[in-house]
């Protein structure tokens, strides 16, 4: 089915309400977390995935504020365990820990009084760096040449869309690496495309990570929860035993500290199936938190195992009526009902 068509069923579907009415059949007993990353004033010029405009926020919040019961993962957690989901209910998350969660998520948030979770990248809190492959793409926006060559490889840029498809390849290609290696790729490219081996993440940047006064603030608010996402946000299955540890154990310490609570949740940075192993599994289960999401996608049941609660992932290019099918699990659900 191609994208127009998809579209079209779907708002036809979503028109008759089918979803909210089939929900209780279809889900019973069912949570569904969703997972976000930035959110910002208005859509950036350079699109990326992970940064969702605020209108296109606050609308998926008037929704899931009148057809669901919002809860803090801590409830949730509890709910899920006692088998006390009876109604839809809904857990809202975000990733890695950028400063725009504070000042544009939060405020719409608050506005309706509506719990969230924060995971957080320690180490780049209270830096002018961010994630690696995020000071990839801040290159890729800066940068004034009309081509890189890189690994025995030419990638124009002479074309907003150029730029786009290269950057999302050599994103691909470097999630497959060691973190070291990652921090020393992404520095020779910011090396060739602006002259300097890193790059300045501003005020003003998308990209910009929370420092710790926002992060008390939203703690002290009893609104937003904060949980670990590792120290330098690497992919888990990269790394050996040791490295997995370091970078878990640390950033669950770290959590604690800045928010001055117990971090009780952990989230697998990319968080599918290929990017964590049973090394990763052992030591989250070995560690002070009480469970652990991916980002395989699903809702969660009191059998889902609790180091792989799954969500659903929201991004820049879903428009509100795939968002209201995707949370009501109304696809998922209406295709394990034809399975069984």
């Amino acid at each position: 089915m191609n994208a127009a068509i998809k579209k079209s069923v779907y708002k036809a579907l979503a028109s008759t309400g089918i979803h909210r009415a089939l929900h209780g059949v279809l889900n019973k007993g069912q949570l569904s977390i969703l997972m976000y990353h930035g959110v910002v004033q208005e859509p950036l010029d350079f699109e990326d995935w992970i940064m969702l405009d605020a209108a296109a926020f606050s609308g998926q919040m008037d929704y899931l504020q009148k057809h669901f019961r919002v809860v803090s993962m801590s409830k949730a957690f509890e709910m899920l365990c006692q088998g006390e989901i009876s109604e839809p209910t809904a857990v809202i998350t975000f990733d890695d820990g950028y400063q725009n969660n504070f000042e544009v998520a939060y405020p719409i948030l608050q506005k309706r009084n509506l719990p969230a979770s924060i995971y957080l990248a320690t180490n780049l809190i209270n830096t002018n760096a961010s994630r690696k492959l995020g000071e990839l793409t801040e290159a890729f926006v800066k940068t004034r040449e009309s081509s890189l060559e890189w690994r025995d490889s030419i990638y124009n840029l002479t074309a907003k869309t150029d730029r786009i498809e290269s950057l999302q390849t050599i994103k691909a290609m470097l999630k497959r690496e060691h973190i070291d290696t990652v921090f020393q790729e992404v520095g020779n490219i910011c090396s060739l495309l602006l002259g300097e081996s890193s790059v300045n993440v501003t005020k003003d940047s998308p990209y910009r990570m929370l420092d710790t006064q926002s992060i008390r603030e939203m703690a002290d608010s009893g609104l937003i929860e904060f949980g670990a996402h590792t120290l330098n946000h690497a992919i888990l299955s990269n790394l050996d035993r040791s490295e997995q540890q370091k970078e878990i154990n640390d950033s669950v310490e770290a959590v604690s500290a800045l928010s001055q609570r117990s971090c009780d949740f952990f989230a697998y940075p990319n968080g599918t199936p290929q990017d964590y192993n049973q090394d990763t599994l052992d030591v989250v289960q070995a560690s002070e938190v009480k469970a652990a999401l991916t980002t395989i996608e699903g809702t969660c049941n009191p059998k889902t195992h609790t180091s792989e609660l799954r969500r659903f992932g929201v991004g820049a290019d879903m428009d509100l009526v795939t968002f209201e099918l995707m949370v009501h699990n109304f696809i998922g659900g209406i295709k394990a009902l034809i399975r069984s």
